[in-house]
């Protein structure tokens, strides 16, 4: 573990940005003063699913503040997509005993959001479209900038983040001010990375625990961060050293925080399972000898589907929806080898469980949805929107919903189309953003007189060719050009403007007057 963590502090200087590992396991102490009081372990890993990470983090400290103690622990697990969003996320969070949660879970259309305060208050619930933009947590919000290279620019970013008290449905605003990379000591060693100031911060328990700096790697993890109470919460080697100044540690004086880990990671497995449709634990893989009753047994939970979605119970429907789907692929895979002759009956059973629940209708759909967002993204050169809508695409064409369905097809045309269209947006805002002033243009004709020894009847013949010249950032280019320090070439001048290109876009650069 140790020589891993070194090995990722020596590794960071490489690059602005690192695509994600399979796993980030990071242990931090934190820190007043020079006295411990407290920890917080975070994971981060691949999830089995295509394009999903699973998160967790777990944490508590002791802090002083007016004279009065105060005790705060919080433990999160969260099923993220690619740009690292929360699809599944629940948290339980305690401050001097009194308990606060906010659970949220994504439908194709919204994300559903479920806050409780405080134990004496009722569950407040609202909805967000999925289409806005919206935060959770500090930590998965620099991650994500981190992956979708916002921090790699210094300057102010404004957020909406997700009120955990439930008041504002549309979100508080967060400010996040990026610095210039630097380095600091860290471990022994000098690390580069980003500083970060919220200069309006995620809420937090008590203002003096919201986070009010960071500094962050390659990755998007927080090196070390500054609480606006003082407190700094700082990168450990490993369990040993951020557990070591603290003794045994009871969450709430009742609990080993061990103990709460597995089972804040079983529920997240199983919640995981549940959502992406793995098989259910405790069901083994069919045989050749079970293969006909493993399909019984499908056409049985196909029904059970159909009675979910007609009370209504819509989630449960989709569940055994994806269940089944998992268990016909695996008989389907084994029948192939053994059985061709099963296949379509297979198929049948298939086509049976679409009618039950529409769920490849609706991963079409939720296809669709996306892909009209594109020209709007392009239009305003959006580059990271186009490539998220890429990403999310691709994860529509994996998934198992629209497998060996005609809809993978269209989507897989929308995401070939997508595709091209992220190109085009990238080369366009490159395009666009390099600084090219047209001063002056010069046209006009030039006639020369050439001898033509082979033409006897007239010797010498005039001939009249026409010229432009363009003067663009101080210097004088023809057409067919390519402009100084840039890829861009000069493709047409005429007496107004100059049009350039750069991989077949065009820009049209007007004469200054």
């Amino acid at each position: 573990m140790g020589r891993l963590l070194a090995a990722l502090l020596l590794t960071s200087f490489a690059q602005d940005r690192a695509d994600l590992p399979k796993s980030i396991d990071t242990w931090y102490r934190v820190v007043k003063g020079t006295r411990q009081v407290g920890y917080v372990h975070e994971t981060i890993d691949w999830a089995t699913f295509p394009w999903r990470y699973a998160y967790s983090r777990e944490g508590e400290m002791e802090l002083t503040l007016q004279g009065r103690t105060h005790e705060e622990d919080h433990s999160i697990t969260a099923l993220l997509d690619e740009t690292l969003a929360p699809i599944d996320l629940k948290l339980e969070g305690y401050a001097n005993d009194s308990l606060s949660s906010l659970d949220l879970y994504s439908t194709p259309d919204d994300r559903r959001i479920e806050a409780r305060p405080a134990p004496s208050q009722e569950a407040i619930v609202w909805s967000v479209p999925m289409r806005d933009e919206i935060q959770v947590l500090p930590t998965l919000t620099l991650y994500a900038l981190r992956q979708s290279e916002r921090l790699a620019r210094p300057g102010r970013i404004t957020l909406r983040a997700i009120d955990p008290r439930g008041e504002a449905k549309d979100g508080i605003e967060v400010v996040l001010l990026v610095g210039e990379d630097c380095r600091r000591p860290l471990l022994g060693r000098d690390v580069p990375g980003t500083p970060v100031t919220f200069l309006k911060p995620f809420p937090g328990p008590r203002r003096e625990t919201e986070l009010r700096d960071a500094f962050v790697d390659r990755y998007g993890r927080i090196l070390e961060a500054t609480l606006a109470g003082g407190a700094r919460i700082v990168m450990a080697a490993d369990r040993a050293q951020a557990l070591a100044e603290i003794g045994p540690v009871h969450r709430h004086g009742r609990r080993d925080p061990m103990d709460k880990l597995t089972a804040m990671r079983n529920a997240s497995l199983e919640r995981r399972r549940t959502l992406i449709g793995e098989p259910e634990a405790g069901i083994p893989p069919p045989t050749l000898d079970s293969l006909s009753s493993d399909l019984v047994g499908v056409r049985k939970l196909l029904e059970q589907v159909r009675a979910q979605k007609a009370d209504g119970d819509l989630d449960e429907a989709r569940r055994g929806y994806l269940q089944a789907l998992v268990r016909l692929k695996a008989i389907r895979e084994l029948a192939g080898k053994r059985r061709p002759e099963m296949i379509p009956e297979i198929e049948t059973v298939r086509d049976d469980a679409e009618l039950a629940w529409d769920g490849a209708i609706q991963a079409a759909q939720e296809a669709r949805d996306l892909y009209v967002q594109v020209e709007d993204q392009m239009a305003r050169l959006d580059c990271e929107g186009v490539g998220r809508i890429r990403a999310e695409l691709q994860a529509l064409r994996d998934r198992i919903e629209v497998e060996r369905r005609p809809e993978r097809e269209a989507i897989s045309a929308m995401l070939a189309d997508v595709g091209t269209l992220a190109v085009k947006c990238r080369t366009r805002r490159e395009l666009a953003q390099v600084r090219l002033l047209l001063s002056g243009i010069m046209m006009g004709e030039k006639t020369t007189v050439e001898a033509l020894p082979a033409v006897a009847i007239e010797p010498e013949v005039r001939f009249v060719r026409t010229f432009a010249w363009a003067e663009i950032n101080g210097q004088v280019y023809r057409v067919g050009d390519t402009i100084s320090g840039t890829p861009i070439r000069v493709d047409r001048i005429s007496r107004h403007s100059v049009q350039v290109s750069l991989r077949d876009e065009v820009r049209d650069l007007g004469l200054r007057r």
